[in-house]
């Protein structure tokens, strides 16, 4: 009698008024044994247990279903803690995503104005100039602005490279031109 009064309430379990996040997906990630923890950057780097994949999903999950408040600045920090490289899904059973159920939550938190400050100065920087830097790195006049004609290869820069590790990317330029590999940087045109 209970399996099957629990059979016909189990929507409970993966619906919450005015959620629209993918809370089954969440429910089953958080169900897991958790084998993709020892692969997560964000654990690996943090080694704090809450940061692993299940428990982030976990955690969202509990959001959702209004266990956990939504204006909780630890969960919502939570929420961010992910750099949705899918490493944890290389390890999943089932196939899921633990980054895609965390960008899920995190637009719940964008409807109910309950992003974290850091995030939306990241973001106004990144409209105001097209880089999370005050000043854009991505100008005309930069080293690595490059446009080769007829470019066989497009050397993509990262922001963070360019910034911090420039000795780096003037190495992988200076080997291009070496070998007389036609390359394009277009620095100039990007954003980050």
């Amino acid at each position: 009698k209970n399996l099957i009064a629990g059979y016909k309430a189990r929507k409970r379990f993966y619906t919450s008024e005015g959620v629209e996040a993918n809370l089954k997906e969440m429910a089953k990630c958080a169900m897991c044994p958790n084998m993709c923890r020892f692969d997560c950057p964000a654990l690996i780097a943090s080694k704090r247990e809450t940061y692993s994949p299940a428990n982030k999903v976990r955690i969202g999950y509990f959001m959702g279903m209004k266990h956990v408040p939504m204006e909780n600045p630890s969960a919502i920090n939570t929420m961010y803690a992910c750099m949705n490289c899918d490493a944890c899904k290389h390890w999943c059973p089932m196939d899921i995503s633990a980054g895609d159920c965390l960008i899920e939550m995190r637009q719940e938190l964008g409807k109910r104005n309950l992003v974290p400050a850091k995030f939306e100065k990241l973001k106004d920087r990144i409209n105001q100039n097209g880089s999370i830097f005050d000043q854009s790195i991505f100008t005309k006049d930069s080293e690595f602005n490059i446009d080769m004609p007829n470019p066989q290869i497009f050397y993509f820069i990262g922001c963070m490279s360019a910034k911090n590790r420039p000795n780096s990317v003037r190495a992988t330029i200076g080997l291009l031109k070496q070998l007389q590999i036609p390359f394009a940087t277009r620095f100039a045109d990007r954003n980050c």
